[in-house]
């Protein structure tokens, strides 16, 4: 079983100055020269990337940077000039492959137009820049001539998978948790995720739409298929869920029969009503219903409650009720008139 961990990585653009054995290094050098953009003057970005030794190169103490499966980083660097903010968009793109026992790759982009820009790392575990991107972070940074800049970015790790149950069957109402794990390229549990969540049948099983961790809720009988999507990485999975409904095949009574009396006890008793299905195992989510056929003699409560009225015999129906069927039992009452005693004298 992989041991999984909740690790923060960062990536650091510093002037000037390697430091920290797995963060990204970058170099803001910028000064004059290079061609003219608009009369505002270009610059140079020197960055340096630090890709991290593989885990059997590097004690596990130094594991917090880029993703240990980082292959290439894409260094992309984008803004606009011209007056009112700038209207003329450019962009510079370079590709840093790890070497490899891992260490320090760098490059320059010249001709930086003087003002803001946009820098974004994104980490592949290909070669070429290509592919799924496992990590990422964007700041943005301030060009000026003549001078250093120092621009510090937090690098997150991306899923490249997320995972819940493939197939979960409930009963209906009830209710089960479910939460996503997802992994980043290393294995290691991401913690900066944003789920979002859809259903193919709503009224079989509800399910909220967001959220890191839900409530499915099952409705009524049938099937649906949920699906989970990290809206930052786009990764996704899919539970196929059925819900099922048993059918109550009868209803035992406990107790089984009553005689009550007008004038003494027992004037009442509670029925005590259980909805089994065809292999004998209780329904709980039945509704029991009861009713009397003779209210003059003895009354039932909505939950079971049985009242001797008068003396005679009566009859309380009891049904067990799902979505999927119903099944009846008869609970018979004699109600005895106390108060009239007959003497015989011999």
């Amino acid at each position: 079983m992989r041991r999984m961990t909740i690790m923060k990585r960062y990536l650091l653009i510093v002037a000037l100055t390697v430091v920290g054995l797995a963060m990204m290094i970058g170099q803001f050098g910028c000064g004059g020269g290079g061609d003219d953009y608009a009369g505002q003057g270009t610059g140079t970005i020197a960055l340096g990337v630090i890709f991290p030794p593989r885990p059997s190169q590097v004690s596990p103490a130094a594991g917090e940077g880029l993703p240990n499966a980082t292959n290439s980083v894409r260094i992309t660097i984008s803004g606009a000039t011209g007056g009112g903010g700038g209207t003329e968009p450019w962009t510079r793109e370079a590709v840093l492959v790890r070497p490899a026992g891992g260490g320090t790759v760098q490059t320059q982009f010249q001709n930086i137009p003087v003002g803001s820009c946009t820098v974004l790392a994104q980490a592949y575990g290909t070669n070429d820049g290509t592919g799924q991107i496992i990590a990422e972070a964007q700041t943005n940074a301030a060009v000026t001539s003549g001078n250093t800049t120092n621009v510090t970015m937090t690098v997150d790790t991306l899923a490249v998978s997320v995972d819940i149950p493939a197939t979960l069957n409930m009963e209906y109402g009830q209710s089960v948790n479910v939460t996503p794990v997802a992994l980043d390229a290393d294995g290691n549990v991401c913690i900066n995720v944003n789920y979002a969540w859809t259903n193919t049948a709503p009224a079989v099983v509800s399910v909220p739409s967001t959220g890191s961790s839900v409530t499915f809720a099952a409705l009524a009988n049938g099937t649906a298929d949920v699906t989970v999507t990290d809206s930052r990485s786009g990764e996704q999975d899919t539970c196929h869920v059925s819900v099922l409904t048993r059918a109550p095949v009868k209803v035992v009574l406990d107790p089984t029969s009553a005689n009550l009396f007008l004038q003494g006890d027992p004037s009442t008793v509670q029925i005590n009503a259980t909805a089994l299905d065809a292999t004998d195992q209780p329904i709980s989510y039945a509704v029991i219903t009861f009713a009397s056929a003779g209210d003059t003699v003895a009354s039932v409560s909505p939950t079971g409650l049985v009242t001797a009225n008068g003396a005679g015999v009566a009859s309380i129906t009891v049904t067990a009720t799902t979505p999927t069927g119903s099944a009846q039992a008869i609970f018979p009452v004699v109600v005895t008139d106390t108060g009239k005693l007959g003497i015989v004298v011999r």
